[in-house]
C-alpha cells in the first residue's frame, strides 16, 4: 500500500462454503475526498455509487470510519454530524445517505459484510439502527484492522474470507468497547496524539516533521512535543524514525524493490544514508536483512 493513503477499494467474492462461516465480506477500502471535491467522485466504487440527495438502500451491512475531516450521515429520519473518530453502521434494507463537509473533505475506511452471525448480533440488541453512530475516537488499532483487511483482500489467499470475518468482529467489538469507554476529560488529548500518529504514518514518504504535525493539529509545537512524549514514551521525531524503520522492513520484504527504491520511498537523502541508518538500528545492512528473510547468503548490494 502507498505510504500516504489514497482512495483504494476491493470487491470480494464469497462462495457457498464461505457463507457457512457466518460472516462474508463484500468490499473493503479507503476513500480520500479533498476539500471542495465533488462527491461522490468519478472513481467512487461503481456498485456503491449513489446520489447523496436521493440516498440509497443496500443489501449488506457497512461499517464506515471517519479518520479525517467532517461529514453528515442520515438514516431512519435522523441526521448525525460526523467528526474524526466517528464510526457508523449501515444496515441492510435501510435508507441512508452520507457525505463529507465540502469545506473539510474527509478520509474514511469502510468494510461491507453480511451473514447470519451479524444478524444474530443485531437481533440480540448489540447494534440498532436507532443508534448507528459510535464515538470511538482515533484508534490506531481500528485503522490497522482496516488496513490489514485491505491487504488480505488484495492477496485473496486461502481462507481469506475467514480472516476478513475476524476483522469485522474486531471492528464491531471495538465500536462498542471504545464508544462506551470515552468518558475521560483527557480524551481530547488522546485523540490529538492518535491523530498525530496517523498523520505521521500516512506521510512517511514526504519526510514530515514534528513541527508540521503540530501545525496540522492546530496546537503549539511545545505542547505537542510534551503531550506526545508523555503518551508515547518518546519524542515525536523519534517516533517518526521508528515508523520509517518498520516501514523499511516491510518494503524490504518485497523483492521487486531495490534498496535505493526503498530509501526514496521513505524520503531518505540517499540510499547510503538509509543503509547506514538501517544498520545502526538493526545491526544489519538492508541487503543482509533481506537475505535473512529469504534464508539466503548475503551478497554485495549495489545501492542503486
Amino acid at each position: 500500500m502507498a505510504t500516504k493513503d489514497q482512495s483504494e477499494f476491493k470487491y470480494l467474492v464469497a462462495n457457498d462454503r464461505d457463507r457457512l462461516w457466518g460472516i462474508t465480506v463484500t468490499s473493503v477500502g479507503f476513500q480520500r475526498i479533498d476539500a471542495d471535491e465533488a462527491y461522490p467522485p468519478a472513481d467512487h466504487p461503481a456498485g456503491y455509487y449513489f446520489n447523496v440527495t436521493a440516498g440509497r438502500v443496500l443489501d449488506e451491512y457497512q461499517l464506515i470510519y471517519v479518520v479525517d475531516g467532517e461529514g453528515v450521515f442520515e438514516s431512519d429520519g435522523k441526521t448525525y454530524a460526523l467528526a474524526p473518530g466517528a464510526m457508523f453502521l449501515i444496515f441492510p434494507g435501510c435508507w441512508h445517505t452520507y457525505r463529507p463537509n465540502r469545506k473539510t473533505g474527509w478520509g474514511v475506511y469502510w468494510i461491507g459484510f453480511r451473514g447470519k452471525v451479524v444478524d444474530e448480533r443485531v437481533a440480540g440488541g448489540f447494534f440498532s439502527g436507532r443508534s448507528p453512530v459510535y464515538n470511538v475516537g482515533i484508534s490506531t488499532l481500528a485503522i490497522d484492522v482496516y488496513r490489514g483487511a485491505m491487504q488480505a483482500a488484495g492477496q485473496e489467499g486461502p481462507y481469506y474470507q475467514q480472516m476478513l470475518s475476524g476483522a469485522v468482529s474486531l471492528l464491531m467489538g471495538g465500536a462498542l468497547n471504545l464508544n462506551s469507554g470515552r468518558k475521560s476529560p483527557n480524551d481530547e488529548t488522546c485523540d490529538k496524539i492518535a491523530r498525530a500518529k496517523v498523520i505521521m504514518r500516512d506521510n512517511l514518504s514526504e519526510n514530515i516533521s514534528a513541527q508540521e504535525v503540530a501545525r496540522r493539529l492546530h496546537v503549539s509545537y511545545s505542547w505537542f512535543r510534551t503531550a506526545f512524549k508523555r503518551h508515547a514514551g518518546m519524542a515525536p521525531a523519534q517516533y517518526i524514525l521508528e515508523l520509517k524503520l518498520f516501514r523499511a522492513m516491510e518494503l524490504l520484504s518485497d523483492p521487486a524493490m531495490t534498496v535505493k527504491e526503498v530509501s526514496y520511498a521513505l524520503d531518505f537523502n540517499s540510499s547510503r544514508y538509509f543503509s547506514s541508518f538501517f544498520r545502526k538500528r538493526t545491526g544489519y545492512s538492508p541487503q543482509e536483512y533481506r537475505c535473512r528473510l529469504r534464508g539466503s547468503e548475503a551478497t554485495d548490494d549495489p545501492l542503486d
